[in-house]
């Protein structure tokens, strides 16, 4: 990418907007970017802001540094340039919130997300507090948005961006986003930072006596805790997250929640009790159609029959699993890539290197189209990154 050529202003305003969430002059951008040993001064900045020139690859590697953000942002923001034509000019805050959500509701994100945007464009008005409450508003939105097309790098900043102004927040609205945040950051594979905004977020909600709030941080706690191979831990989080949901009348918040404590339970020597929770969640699934919730059920079902020695049923709820989740219009990839890992690991357990090729060959496949850093994900990345380094 060269400067000088103009390919619209999106980098450019999305460069002003972390600018201005950072709180920096043009100057400040312009010393610490010396200070990073390349600088960008702030008449070249401030081209790149209005779009008048466009920043070269080693620039945009530098204004990452900046803001502390991956350079893949800017690719990412470049690929939301197909939904500008959609971004409306009217400048009603609540009406622009409406027809956003309208959007978001039709499954069309990228549209929804411009909308949103043009939101955050027009708040103008009102007291800091209010003014600081609409842009929670619009950037979680946002974040939401850019959550579904898959930029969860994005997302992260967004909802950081929003705990900038804290202090003129109300608690729901933190609440809110610390929710939201600590969820993008276990999806990320920030287990300790998720852990961390989880515990904060449960202990505001508790203060506030939120519920919701509750049930959804010890779900996010009770996950981070058992990835991080603490089933004891997490069966708490789990268990008491179930009541409220209970209580709430959520039952569809139910199913993963019974399907992950299902395993949770096995892997403490519990499997009574842990198959009970099993089909206790495929049984609601199946209720509610909820066809999401009944692959991942089928998923967990596998992983506790392959741990115990169960390989010929572990297979045949592999095979019922992903006749769930490989279907249109909305295929569940990042179960796919789980149960494939799956069938990997056991094929390379058992010494099957015809099985365990084709498993890795699909697993190849499958990896480019998940940001999620599930621990299946992780595990197979670390194999890479090994053979890389084995080779080299």
């Amino acid at each position: 990418m060269k400067e000088g050529i103009s390919t619209g202003t999106r980098i450019g305003s999305y460069i002003r907007r972390l600018r201005e969430n950072y709180g920096y002059t043009l100057r400040r951008v312009e010393q610490r970017s010396q200070a990073i040993g390349d600088c960008i001064d702030n008449s070249q900045l401030s081209r790149f802001e209005k779009g008048k020139s466009f920043p070269s690859f080693e620039k945009l590697r530098i204004l990452a540094k900046v803001f502390n953000i991956p350079v893949q942002n800017f690719s990412d923001m470049l690929d939301l340039e197909v939904f500008d034509q959609f971004k409306p000019t009217g400048t009603n805050f609540n009406e622009l919130m409406e027809t956003g959500s309208r959007e978001f509701e039709a499954g069309n994100f990228g549209r929804a997300y411009v909308i949103f945007e043009r939101c955050l464009e027009v708040e103008k008005s009102g007291t800091r507090e209010e003014r600081a409450e609409r842009k929670a508003r619009a950037r979680g939105r946002m974040a939401i948005a850019l959550k579904k097309l898959g930029k969860l790098s994005m997302t992260e900043m967004e909802l950081r961006s929003i705990l900038r102004d804290r202090s003129l927040l109300s608690a729901p609205t933190q609440i809110r986003t610390l929710l939201q945040l600590a969820s993008v950051n276990r999806e990320m594979g920030d287990r300790y930072l998720a852990a961390i905004i989880s515990r904060e977020c449960l202990e505001l909600s508790l203060a506030e006596n939120d519920r919701q709030s509750q049930a959804a941080s010890r779900q996010i706690l009770g996950n981070v805790l058992f990835e991080d191979g603490q089933p004891g831990r997490a069966v708490p989080h789990f268990e008491a997250s179930l009541d409220l949901w209970e209580l709430l009348g959520q039952k569809q918040k139910k199913i993963t929640l019974l399907a992950t404590l299902g395993e949770c339970l096995c892997c403490q020597k519990q499997s009574v009790k842990g198959w009970s929770r099993l089909k206790r969640a495929l049984h609601l699934a199946r209720k509610l159609s909820d066809r999401r919730g009944a692959a991942y059920t089928l998923h967990k079902m596998a992983v506790v029959c392959f741990r115990e020695q169960r390989g010929k049923e572990g297979h045949d709820f592999i095979t019922r699993s992903n006749l769930e989740a490989d279907q249109e219009p909305e295929r569940y990839v990042d179960i796919i890539f789980a149960n494939t890992f799956l069938q990997w690991d056991e094929a390379n357990g058992l010494g099957n290197q015809t099985q365990a090729k084709i498993a890795f060959g699909r697993l190849k496949h499958l990896r480019p189209d998940l940001e999620r850093r599930l621990p299946e994900v992780e595990r197979f990345d670390e194999y890479l990154r090994r053979s890389q380094s084995h080779v080299a």
